[in-house]
């Protein structure tokens, strides 16, 4: 996918990534449990990469979650 135009101010919008634990983040199914080492659990989970992309000019971010990991 590929976002061409701003939907808040009409200017080019970027891709790039978001990164959380040296890793890129990723959209994971259901609400949120704790693992028993004490992270958070997404082992057996639908789990898909996040495509951002932001406003060069006012920053607004818009964020897919397309591809399904795994």
């Amino acid at each position: 996918m590929n976002i061409d135009k701003c939907p808040k101010c009409g200017a080019k919008m970027q891709e790039g990534f978001l990164i959380e634990s040296k890793l890129p983040s990723r959209w994971i199914a259901g609400k949120p449990e704790t693992s028993v080492l004490g992270g958070t659990k997404a082992q057996g989970r639908e789990q898909r990469q996040i495509e951002s992309y932001r406003c060069v000019e006012c920053g607004y971010l818009e964020s897919y979650a397309r591809a399904v990991i795994g």
